[in-house]
């Protein structure tokens, strides 16, 4: 429950100015924006506590608070003799409000069940949320309210030891509702200021913070105060913090590549490590390799590149080829791009591989898996291996997992993608005279520069 309340101005006996919990910094930062609001402006403080920055706030504009005013266990142990754990202080909020003759509308919420009573904002500070959730919860209700040009200032979005607030942000920053603002403040600074878009108002139709975190696209822009991507950085590992390996890759691979985001993501990668989880332990090592391979310049990030044998340079072959394919960070599979089976038929592939990247391939011979495999990492538009053996494993999982990967035993149906593909591979000779072979051959004659032997050496 909600309620409003109107204090009348009035005097009061004299009392020491409320304290408050930001630094000399924070408060710089705050009122230099608030300094900057026109007359009449309508201020928003979402866990204003005892009022030691609403006394402040209210010297310019028309303050409105939100909490839900109960006295926490760390409150009594840092401010002992004010109140008793669990207890509600709104009395002594009231009490400062009084003295200091300020007249401030009450709304005692807990968030994220806040509502909002009306009323255009110029200008909001939130220190209460402590999770994406309740940010959301927040945002979500006043996003239509928002002039385009308000300012919201967020408290504990740099924490590091809660990646998800920061997370959420960028994700607000992602939708094109806010844009960062530089202050260049001190780095141990955690208070972000932003500046609300035309587009604020469409976060009223955004289901939940989690959501939002994991599908919001990455800004070009810089998402911290100094001028990088610092929430950004957040956001990813947040997603590989959560699990959520898949949406991390394709957040990734929208970031803009900066040696700086190395940097950011040698400091992210500690806080997610998990050493009795060898498998969140072996997706963060992937995932970090990834980031690598994404912003580090000395890499050439032309392709096609070269397939190898070893993961890492899979891995790399794997990113950078398929690049632009819609599926490239779902499919991610350890365990498949690994196959150690695969090895020697990568390796026969390995030559030709800078041909078959964004080519039709049609690849004729028996164990195909492996080069379903080879031709993957190569990055090819579309595979139809032609299985004149038994089917593989790998080549099932992989038709099943990627859909430009098809692996067939209908051999009275591989003339005609023999006959119109770009690029023809044989690994084994088809019977002599049997339609495939003729298949085969036809091709040779007519299309002989786009044909690559490769089979095994006897």
């Amino acid at each position: 429950m909600s309620r409003d309340t109107e204090l009348d101005k009035r005097s009061n006996e004299e009392l020491a100015p409320p304290p408050r919990m930001l630094g000399d910094t924070e408060v710089g930062i705050i009122m230099d924006y608030a300094a900057r609001l026109p007359a009449g402006a309508e201020i928003l403080e979402v866990g204003p506590w005892l009022g030691g920055m609403t006394r402040l706030l209210a010297q310019h504009g028309n303050m409105t608070v939100v909490d839900r005013f109960i006295w926490t266990d760390a409150n009594a142990e840092n401010y002992p003799g004010i109140a008793e754990p669990e207890e509600n202080f709104r009395a002594q909020f009231e009490t400062h409000m009084a003295a200091e003759g300020i007249t401030a509308r009450i709304i005692e919420a807990t968030l994220p069940e806040m509502t909002w009573p009306g009323g255009a904002l110029d200008f909001v500070l939130i220190d209460a949320p402590r999770t994406a959730q309740q940010l959301h919860g927040c945002m979500s209700v006043i996003a239509s309210v928002l002039k385009p040009g308000a300012h919201v200032l967020i408290k504990h979005a740099l924490n590091r030891r809660d990646l998800g607030l920061g997370a959420y942000i960028d994700a607000l920053i992602g939708f094109g509702s806010f844009q960062m603002i530089a202050t260049e403040q001190p780095n141990w600074c955690n208070i972000v200021v932003l500046v609300a878009t035309n587009e604020v108002g469409a976060l009223a139709d955004v289901e939940g913070a989690e959501r939002a975190i994991a599908t919001a696209p990455m800004t070009e822009d810089f998402t911290d105060p100094w001028y990088g991507r610092s929430l950004s950085a957040f956001r990813v590992a947040y997603l590989a913090q959560s699990g959520r390996w898949s949406d991390a890759y394709a957040r990734l691979s929208e970031m803009p590549a900066s040696s700086e985001n190395l940097t950011l993501w040698d400091e992210m990668e500690p806080l997610l490590r998990q050493p009795d989880n060898l498998e969140a332990d072996g997706q963060l090592a992937i995932l970090s390799e990834l980031v690598w391979l994404h912003n580090d310049t000395g890499v050439a990030t032309q392709a096609p590149v070269q397939i190898g044998s070893s993961f890492a340079t899979r891995l790399r072959a794997y990113w950078r080829n398929n690049a632009n394919a819609d599926w490239v960070h779902e499919g991610l599979d350890a365990q498949l791009l690994g196959d150690e089976v695969a090895e020697a038929q990568i390796a026969r592939l390995s030559p030709v591989s800078a041909q078959l990247f964004q080519k039709s391939v049609v690849e004729v011979g028996n164990n195909l898996g492996g080069g379903a495999l080879a031709a993957l990492l190569a990055g090819v538009q579309s595979y139809v291996g032609v299985e004149m053996s038994t089917m593989t494993v790998l080549g099932v999982e992989l038709s099943e997992r990627y859909p430009n990967i098809k692996i067939s035993q209908d051999i009275e149906a591989s003339n005609k993608v023999i006959r119109e593909c770009d690029v023809l591979l044989i690994g084994s000779d088809p019977e002599i005279d049997s339609p495939l072979a003729n298949a085969v051959t036809s091709r040779m004659r007519t299309r002989r520069s786009t044909v690559y032997l490769t089979r095994r050496s006897p």
